[in-house]
């Protein structure tokens, strides 16, 4: 018999409107869940989902430690996944600029009274900017989660409200470690709304259905691979872009996303486009629980668990890893802004590409620079006209 342990609960909330490094974790998650969510939409943050899993690797010790880095691919000890996050996030936090709103805020729940090591929360708190708030689980449970809810809302512009579902949490659960992002950024060039036109999307089943598609011929950072056609869209200040990798025929998203997860990403090239793909706008939610057990840390999740560089003891594990998402497309970005065309004159009509994603795709919010992956998803079937 299995003396029931106390929990730690991850929590990762994101929001990204408009809009981890490419290494071999953002591959695997997102094969996983494109795997166990065949033809859905499916949008995630390899950062989000590191920056729980790192906070909690933080705490975690001996083998339990070791298979954490290894999923993450930071290292192989608590204080190699703290060092190297670190630096991750200031390369995030370096990508925002004016007018651009990147928000990243990582933030503790831990039991009241719980005899956490003090040095692991002041650990936590300065590399991850982490906020500590006590809450309790043990005999409020139910208002602990609206405590967290209400925190993940403010952190994210209200927009996702509940993340944690009542009756997820119980009175054995000691902490919940979340991290919260909220990216909301317009175009540096927008589209014009009155480009928009409605044309027909094939969806996985072959089904095809009306939906509103933003047009732009223009110069585009752009590259062309035996799988794939691959469009770089930046948005206001340049640090950002939205990748979209579009599969030809008879190949698949995940060809078409590998050159993301190469060491080094391949060099776009400013060529003419004209480029269409449709509006698009949706939330998606995971509980991570059982991926991260099959890609490699199974020890966190059972009796073997060693967290005891949280509370001193071999009493906690992990029990859920809560993931939400949500991510709107359209001609402005997120903002409003005027749609103003930027006509260029030129001597001779210039070698043109066509993009026109008509069918799946993926996309990516990434760093320009460093090639960081911020969020990564599938776009299956776009909203319905009705949604817009």
């Amino acid at each position: 018999m299995i003396t029931r342990m106390p929990l730690i609960r991850l929590s990762v909330c994101l929001l990204l409107a408009g809009s981890l490094h490419a290494d071999s974790f953002p591959q695997a998650l997102f094969d996983a869940l494109r795997s166990a969510e065949e033809n859905q939409n499916i949008v995630f943050s390899p950062y989000g989902v590191t920056a729980v899993l790192a906070m909690a690797g933080a705490g975690a010790r001996g083998d339990t430690a070791e298979q954490i880095a290894r999923v993450l691919q930071l290292g192989d000890s608590p204080d190699t996944i703290v060092q190297q996050f670190a630096a991750l996030q200031k390369t995030v936090e370096g990508a925002s600029s004016p007018n651009v709103t990147l928000q990243n805020a990582n933030a503790l729940f831990p039991q009241q009274d719980y005899a956490f090591q003090p040095d692991y929360l002041t650990y936590v708190k300065r590399p991850f900017n982490g906020t500590v708030v006590p809450v309790d689980y043990a005999q409020q449970f139910e208002r602990s989660c609206g405590i967290i809810n209400q925190w993940v809302s403010e952190k994210t512009g209200r927009r996702i409200r509940e993340l944690i579902i009542p009756g997820t949490l119980n009175a054995q659960t000691r902490l919940t470690l979340v991290n919260a992002i909220y990216f909301k950024a317009a175009w540096r060039e927008p589209f014009d709304k009155r480009q928009t036109r409605v044309f027909p999307f094939t969806l996985p089943s072959g089904e095809v259905k009306d939906v509103p598609f933003m047009n732009k011929t223009a110069h585009f950072s752009y590259l062309e691979t035996e799988p794939a056609q691959i469009l770089d869209i930046p948005y206001i200040g340049n640090n950002l872009v939205l990748t979209l990798l579009l599969p030809k025929p008879g190949h698949t998203i995940g060809q078409a996303l590998a050159p993301l997860f190469e060491a080094r990403v391949p060099k776009l090239e400013q060529t003419y486009v004209k480029a269409a793909f449709p509006k698009f706008t949706f939330n998606a939610q995971f509980n991570l629980s059982a991926t991260l057990l099959k890609l490699g840390m199974p020890d966190a999740f059972d009796e073997k668990a060693d967290f005891s560089g949280m509370d001193g003891t071999r009493e906690l594990r992990l029990s859920d890893v809560l993931h939400q998402a949500f991510i709107e497309v359209d001609e402005v970005g997120t903002t409003a802004a005027a749609a103003t065309e930027t006509m260029i004159a030129l001597g001779s009509p210039p070698t043109q590409k066509t993009f026109l994603a008509n069918r799946p795709f993926a996309f990516a919010i990434r760093v320009r620079d460093s090639g960081t992956i911020l969020f990564l998803g599938i776009l299956n079937d776009p909203a319905p006209l009705e949604h817009f």
